[in-house]
């Protein structure tokens, strides 16, 4: 018989081996999503001649009014904006 788990906002919902192998599934099925995505990125930006993430910025904050001012070195010793 599955076992009901709860968790302090949720009703209960049995976790039986359905379940688990479909988690597993989606699970899988999102880190591949992830990884083509991840792939393609670097692909784009290896066909553009970026040769480091800096200069990615630099474009993007001279393409984009609202990123101006915006640097590579500021994101890193801040971590954001």
């Amino acid at each position: 018989a599955p076992i009901a788990m709860t968790t302090p906002l949720s009703t209960p919902r049995p976790i039986g081996p359905a379940s688990a192998i479909r988690a597993k599934t989606n699970s899988i099925g999102l880190i591949r999503q992830i990884a083509r995505s991840a792939a393609t990125s670097i692909r784009l930006i290896a066909a553009a001649g970026y040769g480091h993430p800096s200069q990615i910025m630099e474009e993007i904050a001279r393409l984009t009014p609202t990123f101006a001012g915006v640097t590579y070195d500021k994101l890193d010793a801040e971590g954001s904006i």
